[in-house]
């Protein structure tokens, strides 16, 4: 009876370190394939709305698409920060008020 109680003692700190080291593996894994946040771009702009979704750049042909955004702006000072200029959501554009959009795309006209 105590050698079987034993067995499974030792079975279960085999599995308790199986899990552990694969938990570490799995860190050191995550750890190599890391990479660092790239600091956000910032731009200072003036812009007016143009239509639903769509901000020019006063003294630009720029653009600035925006998702779901209803901030009526009409030659507004805004904060446009572009944080990743290859995902879906590129990054935000903030509004007097504190308002802000998430910027789908940037584009010239």
């Amino acid at each position: 009876m105590m050698a079987r109680i034993e067995r499974r003692r030792l079975k279960n700190t085999e599995r308790m370190k199986s899990t552990r080291i694969s938990r570490v593996l799995t860190l050191l894994a995550s750890l190599l394939t890391f990479e660092p946040a790239m600091a956000a771009d910032v731009y200072k702009l003036t812009v007016t709305r143009e239509e639903q979704d769509l901000y020019a750049v006063q003294g630009s042909r720029i653009y600035i698409k925006t998702k779901v955004c209803f901030q009526f702006v009409y030659s507004d000072e805004a904060i446009l920060r572009v944080e990743s200029p290859r995902a879906t959501i590129i990054g935000k554009i903030f509004f007097p008020g504190g308002a802000s959009c998430d910027v789908e795309e940037i584009f010239r006209a």
